[in-house]
C-alpha cells in the first residue's frame, strides 16, 4: 500500500516498493494498492471517502491474511 502525490508518482512508487521487497526476499502481495494523496482520502472517522480506495485496501488486507493463514498451516 503506497500513497503518492499524483497517479504518475503512485505507479513509480509502487514499482520501487515491490523491487525493494523482492531484494529483501520478501513476498509482496499480488495486488498493490496505490492511493492518490492529492485527494482527501479519509473522512474525520478514518473511513475512505471513495469506495474504490476502500476496495483497494480491503483487497490487500485480504491477501495478507490469506498468506498468513497459508504460512501458519505449514
Amino acid at each position: 500500500i503506497i500513497t503518492a502525490d499524483g497517479w504518475q508518482a503512485a505507479g513509480t512508487t509502487l514499482m520501487a516498493l515491490r523491487a525493494i521487497i523482492h531484494a529483501l526476499r520478501g513476498w509482496p502481495t499480488p495486488f498493490g494498492a496505490a492511493l492518490n494523496s492529492t485527494t482527501n482520502l479519509f473522512d474525520a472517522e478514518g473511513r475512505c471517502n471513495e469506495p474504490k480506495d476502500a476496495w483497494l485496501l480491503t483487497t490487500v488486507a485480504d491477501q495478507v491474511m490469506e498468506f498468513a493463514k497459508m504460512r501458519a498451516a505449514t
